[in-house]
């Protein structure tokens, strides 16, 4: 039987069409959330173009995944299909924009993975705010690439639903989870399991609003703010124990960028991680089979490859 829909809070949702916003939005959907419009940003060039419009549903054309686009969907693709309306905008700071989110007369609007910046005006047009999902335990790892740092630092995994300020990250926290990640979890796996926590906190957090039980509470302390990974973030000295050295590799490997093992009398380039043994310890820096190295970490063995 289907969730009924919460009808005292309307949320407006911003994406984007990759698979942690759809996960977000589906579970949300799932948990009964009010969705009355969905805004994504547009891709490419759209210089002149309007500021704003509307995605109109197509009609499907094959059963072939790279012609039939609901063969993957997104959240363009959802809204299409549960009648939500879906607005692509492409300059926040017209007065049209702003006009036509107002008319969707949301209470709130919620953030799942947005690469703009929101401007002022806009995150006061519903009643009640914006809400940011974001991958990480703030005031730490505030930025665009809290999940990259999780890895690279070794630290506990989270996430926190905050409201959205003028400033990044910063603003007034609602609800926070850790989030246990298993030994030699990739990327996208991390993402689906952060956007499936994710979405059930969002839905919560609708829910206390319309009951008016939800909690807000500064972020404490200075926190930490990190940016885009350059080339020296890929680089792993052999100080590291093996196993925060493992799980960064496979935590990171999709960012297609080699990594730079360096101790004493070290320095190779891996691309992937094989396993690990913790306590390990053997003579030699590495040993090498043909593409495979066993490298001695502090403590720990890594098993990697070329």
């Amino acid at each position: 039987m289907e969730t009924p829909r919460l009808r005292d809070t309307n949320v407006q949702f911003w994406g984007m069409p990759g698979q942690f916003s759809v996960r977000v939005l589906q579970g949300m959907l799932d948990a009964g959330t009010n969705i009355v419009a969905i805004v994504t940003p547009a891709s490419g060039n759209v210089g002149g173009a309007d500021p704003y419009v509307y995605l109109e549903s197509q009609p499907h054309r094959s059963l072939l995944p790279l012609s039939n686009p609901y063969f993957h969907p997104n959240i363009i693709h959802i809204g299409w299909e549960r009648n939500i309306p879906v607005v692509e905008v492409r300059n926040l700071a017209s007065s049209k924009t702003m006009q036509i989110l107002a008319d969707h007369h949301a209470d709130v609007a919620v953030v799942a993975c947005f690469p703009w910046r929101i401007p002022p005006q806009i995150l006061s047009l519903p009643t009640a705010g914006f809400l940011n999902l974001h991958t990480s335990l703030l005031p730490e790892l505030r930025g665009p690439y809290p999940l990259f740092w999780t890895f690279r630092l070794g630290i506990t995994a989270g996430l926190t639903v905050h409201y959205m300020d003028h400033e990044l990250d910063t603003g007034d926290i609602v609800l926070q989870k850790e989030i246990g990640f298993p030994d030699g979890i990739f990327g996208y796996e991390a993402d689906i399991l952060m956007a499936q926590h994710g979405a059930a906190m969002l839905a919560l957090t609708c829910r206390n609003l319309a009951t008016g039980t939800m909690s807000r509470s500064p972020q404490s302390g200075n926190g930490s703010y990190y940016p885009r990974p350059g080339h020296e973030d890929f680089r792993i000295p052999t100080t590291w124990p093996a196993r925060r050295a493992f799980n960064f590799i496979c935590g990171t490997a999709e960012w297609g960028h080699p990594f730079q093992i360096v101790g004493h009398d070290i320095d190779l380039i891996v691309r992937s991680a094989i396993s690990f043994e913790p306590e390990t310890i053997m003579q030699q820096t590495f040993l090498r089979n043909g593409s495979d190295y066993q490298i001695q970490f502090s403590p720990g063995l890594l098993h990697a490859r070329r």
